[in-house]
């Protein structure tokens, strides 16, 4: 065969390579189309997955919230933004996707669909969106936070898993209003301007309302918890309601506290616990008619109770056969306190819990944003923080000073000193009791 020949067959070759059908572009992002720059992240469960994942960038940014529910089943909230029509505020908006499920590293949704891979080189999560919500074509999304970082706020539980109406009972009215609205100042409701909850959160330095109605934005976990807490709310009786003796010993099972600051727990199932210094008290109780019978290794006493609701019981009579030993006594003179209140739980978030007008011979205010008012003739006004259980007080003239605590609740301050302040008066506390403003 000649060269001329074998200059034909090039040429009859090249022709054919070059009028061959190419593969047609995708308008994808480079490091999507790298695939040596991504390796499938097939060795994870579908809970390894939960988290936040970026995509886009500028205005056309979006966040996806992917979580596993403890009670099983997934849900996906995806998060974007626009301008107002003035261009003067950045407007959330939320949707929320159907049909979630992950199947090994594939993720499925109603709206796209996709697959989990991880950077080779960095070892960091993508979530890789074959037709993406910010992007036309294929576009990897990283993942940005945990769900925790997620939602903020004092009661995100309340987003993240069922709550049932027993693990209610104990709450607090206020406490119960302010975890159910919680939900929908997360999304940005508009509640009552100058209203008590739109005060209340516009402090958090987070809530930001933007949305009339924030109903459908709401993740199907929210909307069962909004429906369960209403339910506890309407449940909540008045704590000065006298307790019937039938139901006496309900009521009885929690933490009381004497007049001397000292406290001890009657449980459920009979039990009975105290923690005095180095001199821990144990034992058994139980209830006759209208007696409460405590029986411990060092004492056994008998309160006859004359009065009892939901915040303390007086009691009438009291039987000691050791009396010098129990731990209710205080004093030279052994005397026994006849009013014991009942410890009722504190909000979860110790800084709101703190909130309010706290005295014993003198007083002062701590306000939910921050200000310290001193109520006294020394000294003056300044901030205060919490750090663990310490309260640190900044004073404009008198320097400062710090506070360690044992517990707060509703109604008490009990400081490591062993010294109690006490709520002036309810309607003086910080934190609000408004009827729901959510319609």
């Amino acid at each position: 065969m000649n060269w001329k020949t074998l200059s034909i067959i090039f040429t009859l070759l090249s022709f054919i390579a070059c009028n061959e059908e190419q593969p047609k572009e995708t308008n994808i992002t480079e490091k999507a189309t790298n695939e040596d720059l991504f390796i499938p992240s097939i060795d994870q469960t579908g809970s390894d997955y939960h988290g936040v994942y970026h995509f886009g960038e500028s205005e056309m940014e979006t966040s996806l919230l992917i979580y596993c529910s403890p009670e099983g089943g997934y849900f996906a909230q995806l998060k974007s933004g626009e301008f107002n029509d003035d261009a003067t505020e950045w407007i959330w908006n939320y949707e929320n996707l159907k049909n979630v499920k992950i199947e090994g590293n594939k993720f499925f949704s109603d709206k796209s669909n996709g697959e989990f891979v991880t950077e080779e080189a960095s070892g960091q999560l993508g979530l890789r969106m074959f037709n993406s919500w910010s992007y036309e074509g294929e576009e990897i999304g990283y993942k940005s936070a945990s769900v925790d970082d997620y939602y903020v706020g004092d009661y995100t539980e309340a987003s993240l898993a069922t709550i049932t109406v027993d693990e209610l009972k104990e709450w607090r009215l206020e406490e119960l209003r302010l975890m159910r609205n919680e939900i929908y100042a997360r999304y940005g409701f508009k509640f009552n301007k100058g209203g008590a909850m739109d005060t209340y959160f516009k402090i958090t330095g987070w809530f930001s309302p933007q949305h009339k109605n924030v109903d459908a934005l709401l993740t199907p976990i929210e909307k069962q918890n909004v429906a369960t807490i209403k339910k506890a709310e309407s449940l909540v009786l008045d704590p000065l309601t006298p307790v019937k003796e039938n139901a006496m010993k309900g009521v009885l099972v929690g933490s009381w506290i004497c007049n001397s600051s000292k406290a001890f727990e009657l449980k459920e199932d009979g039990s009975f616990y105290a923690e005095e210094f180095n001199n821990n008290q144990s034992g058994t109780w139980w209830l006759t008619k209208k007696v409460l019978h405590i029986f411990t290794n060092s004492d056994t006493v008998k309160f006859t109770i004359g009065h009892m609701d939901h915040t303390k019981m007086v009691i009438e009579k009291v039987d000691l056969k050791k009396w010098h030993n129990f731990l209710c006594q205080t004093g030279g003179d052994y005397r026994v306190y006849s009013v014991l209140t009942k410890d009722r739980p504190a909000m979860r978030n110790l800084k709101n819990a703190l909130v309010g007008y706290w005295y014993s011979s003198e007083g002062f205010e701590l306000k939910a944003d921050g200000a310290y008012i001193h109520h006294g003739p020394d000294c003056a006004d300044g901030k205060w923080k919490l750090k663990d259980k310490t309260i640190i007080i900044k004073e404009s003239e008198c320097g400062g000073m710090e506070m360690d605590f044992e517990f707060v609740t509703s109604d008490r301050l009990v400081l490591n000193e062993n010294w109690t302040l006490f709520r002036k008066k309810k309607e003086d506390a910080s934190i609000p009791t408004p009827k729901s403003e959510h319609q």
